[in-house]
């Protein structure tokens, strides 16, 4: 038996079908309102809490200001005579020991002051042996009455001329023998070669500084602070 003539047999109506059909509608049309209708679900987000702690408002008054780490004692170092440097031994940044030999001059113009010196020195010793021995006669001679006292005064005071002058030749060739030293520049303490400015070839004069040594040991920080800064530093 097929679906129509089951309805067929049934005591349904026009009218019935009519309801069932408008009944069916309804409920549709409500579902579909009611899907639009509904209200979508709300997602609750845990809010994000924010603490801050009561107190004393702290405010970042700190400055910077630019620097350098330097040696508490640096050497400017400098040869004590004037000359031609021939010869530099160090680098920036090389670290020396006292004694070492850091650069040197070109020492002939001395050693020929220092060899004058010497043969000066020789000439005044025999000057002053010779004064010192004639003295010496012309005062046992005059101790036995063979001449005056002005003459035996007069080869006394030839002696003391001659080792005055013996004394002055000494000093010179002293002085010459330093200078003859100072044709080296010398390491005066433990460092390390913070600066270099003379170079091989180059004529300086006595004092000039042409080598820094940074000398071993305590350290300090320079800082260039603006005029206008102090009052926050003091």
């Amino acid at each position: 038996m097929s679906i129509k003539e089951i309805f067929s047999k049934l005591p349904f109506t026009k009218r019935h079908l009519y309801i069932l059909a408008a009944t069916v509608a309804i409920l549709l049309l409500y579902h579909i309102i009611s899907n639009v209708l509904a209200k979508p679900d709300i997602v609750k987000e845990v809010p994000y809490v924010r603490t801050v702690t009561v107190g004393k408002e702290t405010v970042d008054n700190t400055s910077s200001y630019p620097g350098e780490v330097r040696g508490r004692y640096e050497s400017d170092l400098a040869f004590q005579v004037a000359g031609k440097i021939i010869s530099r031994s160090v680098n920036l940044g090389d670290t020396v020991k006292t004694g070492d030999i850091l650069m040197q001059i070109d020492p002939k113009d001395i050693e020929q002051s220092f060899e004058a010196s010497q043969a000066a020195v020789t000439a005044a010793e025999a000057n002053y042996k010779l004064a010192r021995d004639n003295a010496s006669r012309y005062t046992a001679l005059y101790n036995s009455g063979g001449v005056s006292k002005a003459m035996m005064e007069q080869y006394n005071t030839q002696m003391e001329a001659a080792a005055s002058s013996l004394r002055q030749a000494q000093a010179q060739l002293i002085t010459n023998s330093n200078q003859l030293s100072y044709t080296q520049l010398i390491a005066d303490h433990d460092g390390v070669v913070a600066n270099v400015s003379g170079e091989v070839g180059q004529v300086v004069a006595a004092g000039t500084p042409v080598v820094t040594v940074v000398q071993s040991g305590e350290q300090e920080i320079q800082i260039y602070v603006p005029e206008n800064h102090l009052d926050k530093i003091y």
